[in-house]
């Protein structure tokens, strides 16, 4: 890669994260359907805490026992 093109790249880049930045929480380019309709989600992600608990928080957010089994 040329030290031109490189120039060009991140300065795309960081004018895009930039933008995101600033104006992030009015753009829906990276929201989907289903967060928009307030419909369950099908994978959660649980941080902190013991694996036992963890793992009941994120069953629960899914729905619980009965919905995935």
């Amino acid at each position: 890669m040329k030290r031109r093109e490189f120039l060009k790249k991140s300065f795309k880049m960081g004018l895009g994260a930039g933008t995101y930045l600033v104006f992030g929480d009015q753009i829906k380019a990276f929201t989907t359907e289903k967060a928009a309709k307030n419909v369950p989600f099908d994978l959660v992600a649980i941080k902190g805490g013991e694996p036992d608990s963890m793992f009941n928080r994120a069953i629960e957010s899914l729905g619980g026992d009965e919905k995935i089994c």
